[in-house]
């Protein structure tokens, strides 16, 4: 305390670097979904190579692949109400999980497309929409931490009042 300085005043700050920093981290956690959904659309892009196929006894006790516009209708249905509910949410904050569900719903569609046989008409149209999706997931979780950082910033150095 002999230099002049205020312990408790270098706290606060300390305290506010660290959740600032703390709120960089998780700006940055959306990025693991895309990360995961650019390998899943490789493989599914190179046709799932070392996926074993089942035996084609297997079809009668399967049953027939769903016909390609039903997966259409429902991969169309799923990227608008994405779309639309990550835009309804837009000032909540993201977590992990949630860019990972979406990573297994487009799985599950490059999977359809692959049962039903026209995984290479509609590849691009998961990869492309599926990005839409995790994009908007992460500018969503960024938008709200840079929120959350101004707000820190801006307490811990608050503005010099206007004349």
């Amino acid at each position: 305390m002999g230099d002049g300085e205020n312990p408790r005043a270098r706290n606060i700050g300390s305290d506010s670097q660290a959740r600032v920093q703390q709120w960089h981290a998780l700006a940055a956690r959306p990025l693991w979904p895309l990360v995961a959904f650019s390998a899943l659309s490789l493989w599914a892009v190179s046709g799932f190579p070392y996926v074993p196929r089942p035996p084609p006894e297997w079809d009668s006790f399967l049953g027939r692949p769903p016909p390609p516009s039903w997966v259409n209708a429902a991969f169309v249905l799923y990227l608008f109400s994405a779309l639309i509910l990550g835009l309804t949410r837009m000032g909540t904050p993201v977590t992990l999980r949630s860019g990972f569900a979406h990573v297994a719903y487009l799985g599950g569609f490059y999977a359809f497309y692959g049962i039903a046989g026209v995984l290479e008409d509609n590849v691009w149209a998961v990869l492309v929409g599926g990005f839409a999706v995790l994009l908007l997931e992460w500018y969503r979780g960024w938008i709200y931490c840079r929120q959350r950082i101004r707000e820190e910033m801006e307490g811990f150095h608050p503005r010099e009042p206007e004349e």
